[in-house]
């Protein structure tokens, strides 16, 4: 029989044992659980990028999984909240954020603000809240129900799709790559009648000032460019993506992205068919 799952991720680092007594907490309430560390090597508060890799991750957990992540300003933390999801997953996470990419595609059944009076000393309302989860204990009991419109979510802009055009903003930046994921879903791209092959103009632009411009192509992966050259492509995430032929896009054209706690709303994004 499957044991309950519940996956971790933080910005803890390695350096020291943080990640691993999250671990051992939930160890202390939920022995019975699974647990799985996806990543603690996240720069201190990037919650825009813990919450893609929730975004990414999470559907391919089975159902019942709880994913906690611990990712936020430790010097002026936010409040902890529960997502129980429509995919019959949880999420429990610091309202910072964190949930944004989930909610865009996916949405939510309920959310909860943690009663974070309620776990042991010496054990985070993380761990104690994820550990009752893993072990089945209702959501609504763990805290205050609060609206899904409620939760703290990162400016995103709307995308316009029409024949031949789209203009959209940022959903992600894909640090170890350098790679953009656009807020434009592949379903959503589809209507604008760009197939694989034609030629394309994509502009980004940061608060009205240009930060690139060229003329590429729709390609089914990089290896359709030359080296150095950018690229439209089908993300992984679902979305669009652009990117450099084994080059960081966003180190070359747009390094502060790279910076923890980077707002993003400012990048729009545009492609035309030539």
């Amino acid at each position: 029989m499957q044991r309950p799952i519940l996956a971790t991720q933080s910005d803890y680092g390695t350096a020291d044992g943080r990640a691993a007594a999250l671990s051992g907490n939930i160890l202390k309430i939920a022995p019975e659980a699974d647990i799985y560390s996806v990543l603690d090597l996240y720069p201190e508060g990037d919650a825009l990028n813990a919450g893609g890799m929730i975004y990414s991750v999470l559907p391919f957990f089975p159902e019942g999984t709880v994913y906690v992540s611990v990712v936020e300003d430790h010097t002026n933390p936010s409040r902890a909240v529960a997502l129980k999801t429509k995919c019959g997953r949880y999420i429990v996470a610091p309202d910072n954020g964190t949930v944004t990419a989930w909610l865009n595609v996916f949405g939510a059944e309920k959310a909860v603000a943690l009663d974070e009076g309620r776990a042991p000393a010496g054990i985070s309302t993380y761990a104690y809240c994820g550990a009752k989860l893993v072990q089945g204990v209702d959501i609504a009991s763990l805290g205050r129900e609060i609206a899904i419109a409620e939760l703290n979510v990162f400016n995103m802009r709307e995308s316009v799709v029409k024949d031949g055009f789209v203009e959209c903003g940022l959903f992600s930046v894909l640090k170890n790559f350098g790679n953009l994921n656009l807020n434009v879903r592949i379903d959503e791209f589809a209507n604008a009648n760009i197939a694989f092959g034609d030629a394309v103009r994509l502009t980004l632009t940061h608060n009205g000032e240009k930060r690139f411009e060229a003329e590429t192509t729709y390609e089914r992966s990089f290896g359709y460019v030359e080296f150095g050259k950018s690229v439209l492509f089908n993300g992984s995430s679902g979305y669009m993506g652009m990117g450099l032929n084994q080059k960081s896009f966003a180190a070359a054209y747009i390094p502060e992205t790279l910076l923890p706690g980077a707002d993003i709303s400012g990048y729009i994004t545009t492609i035309e068919r030539i």
